[in-house]
């Protein structure tokens, strides 16, 4: 719809474009879709504990790191899952799978995770 201001034509811009952009709205779907899930992404070269602090920091939990055993990370590994919970789990089967003797134990009331040695 166009009108003339001043002799000139002019077409005023809709405050809601923008939602109709769909480039805008499938770039806005595929961030709420990945906003829905949890990722932990272990770096190469890193130490485990701390790769790990820093996640669950990110997540508003605390570590306690209660093994005398840390690990270096050699390869890049992410997990991500639908829910913290089901990333947690994720990292438990890891630990299970190479033998690293940690048990995860979460107190979601506190917002505490702890690792522990077997």
């Amino acid at each position: 719809m166009a009108e003339y201001v001043a002799g000139k034509e002019y077409t005023p811009n809709s405050p809601f474009s923008v939602d109709r952009d769909k480039s805008l709205i499938d770039s806005h779907e595929s961030q709420k879709r990945n906003s829905e899930y949890s990722t932990l992404l272990l770096r190469k070269d890193s130490l485990l504990s701390k790769e790990l602090e820093s996640w669950l920091n990110q997540s508003g939990y605390t570590l306690l790191w209660n093994s005398n055993r840390d690990y270096i990370i050699y390869n890049t590994i992410t997990l991500q899952a639908d829910k913290f919970d089901n990333v947690l789990n994720e990292l438990g089967e890891l630990f299970e799978s190479e033998n690293y003797g940690l048990v995860i134990k979460q107190y979601e009331v506190n917002k505490v995770i702890i690792i522990d040695s077997q």
